[in-house]
């Protein structure tokens, strides 16, 4: 799977760079949406409440998209540390469906599925009987 692992690598930092514009957006159109809410309601504390918690989603969203990066680089760059940081990735990636999940099961699979030595690509494995 070794030459798929550049291949993985750009996913995941793509993904996670993707990932952080629509945050920013989200948290200038909820943070308005909350204080309106707020003084909707005539009680701040509904705004506040509101607020902290789609800045708590924002924020999950936003580490996500970090380790995402994180990963992929040093994947990317070979890091001995970089299977170990890609697999916590993937499975945060398993919360964003579709997409996310399918990029989570083939990080997964490309970090633990080893090939076998010897073997060179583009030819057949010989019979083991």
């Amino acid at each position: 799977m070794n030459r798929l692992r550049p291949a993985l690598a750009a996913l995941h930092i793509a993904f996670g760079v993707l990932a952080f514009a629509p945050l920013v957006a989200a948290a200038i159109v909820f943070g308005g949406l909350s204080g309106l809410v707020g003084a909707a309601a005539g009680e701040p504390a509904a705004g506040v409440a509101l607020g902290t918690l789609l800045v708590g989603a924002i924020l999950l969203a936003g580490v996500i998209a970090a380790v995402s990066i994180t990963a992929g680089v040093a994947v990317w760059l070979g890091k001995p540390w970089g299977d170990a940081l890609m697999l916590v990735a993937s499975a945060l990636h398993l919360l964003n469906f579709p997409v996310g999940t399918a990029l989570a099961l083939f990080g997964a699979w490309v970090v633990l599925v080893k090939e076998p030595t010897g073997q060179r690509s583009g030819q057949p494995m010989a019979d083991a009987g």
